[in-house]
């Protein structure tokens, strides 16, 4: 195995990521995309807002929505450190219709989301990131390829390519060699989408290489043990926060 895999998940590790120590508010709201797709989200924020936030925009997978533990989860623990945090269902996934060619309007469902954010005053629109989790993976690497003013972007659970098919890398998947912004990689080490050596051969290929993190767990951070699910997920959770967290601090 090339990429690191955390393991010894043993009793020092905490059942969830972290005790909630700062209170936040989430609230519905409705993004409309250049189509007139209504996009159903959530924002979560911290309580007292100390304008400006650094923000984020987090893109489900095809039915992993943005409820689901790993999309809630990372929200909530980034509004916790201070983050906006949006979220947001695919048009297709809410209307139950087909996903348009090329991810054409996932790619716009996208975009409509970070304007979103980037229209809120309390915004710091030179610290907004995004995090993609399988099809959010693949269109926020469409997204980030024409879009210079991200400052990060975090890969969930890669669909690197077809389930059992690692030599064929989907071309969508490819464009990552070609972003110049900071990329965090994190997933399962038994991801039938995502094999870990090709992982790291494509990874390899960047410059500089994105940092990565993979712990015990399948497409879904999921294994065969519920503890050791419920810490891979709170694991990940907490190292997407750490490294955005880290990011944001930056200078420039």
């Amino acid at each position: 195995m090339a990429l690191p895999v955390c393991l010894g998940l043993g009793a020092a590790c905490e059942r969830r990521d972290e005790v909630m120590a700062v209170d936040i508010e989430t609230k519905n709201v409705e993004i409309t995309t250049p189509r007139g797709a209504k996009l159903e989200a959530r924002l979560s924020h911290p309580s007292t807002v100390e304008a400006p936030l650094p923000a984020v925009v987090l893109a489900p997978g095809v039915g992993y929505d943005m409820d689901k533990p790993l999309m809630q989860r990372t929200a909530e623990r980034l509004a916790e450190r201070g983050f906006l945090a949006l979220r947001f269902n695919w048009d297709f996934y809410s209307n139950r219709t087909q996903r348009a060619p090329a991810l054409r309007n996932e790619i716009e469902d996208l975009q409509a989301a970070l304007a979103y954010l980037r229209e809120d005053r309390r915004v710091d629109r030179k610290r907004i990131f995004l995090v993609g989790k399988s099809l959010g993976s693949l269109t926020a690497i469409e997204v980030a390829s024409a879009d210079t003013e991200l400052a990060g972007l975090v890969i969930l659970t890669f669909a690197m390519h077809d389930q059992g098919k690692p030599e064929a890398v989907r071309p969508v998947a490819l464009k990552i060699v070609q972003l110049k912004l900071p990329i965090f990689v994190v997933g399962g080490d038994n991801d039938p989408l995502c094999n870990t050596d090709a992982l790291d051969r494509l990874l390899s290929e960047c410059g500089p290489k994105p940092d990565s993190f993979i712990v015990p767990g399948n497409h879904t951070i999921e294994t065969d043990s519920p503890e050791t699910t419920e810490q891979s997920i709170g694991r990940c959770v907490k190292a997407v926060a750490d490294w955005l967290e880290e990011r944001a601090r930056r200078p420039g």
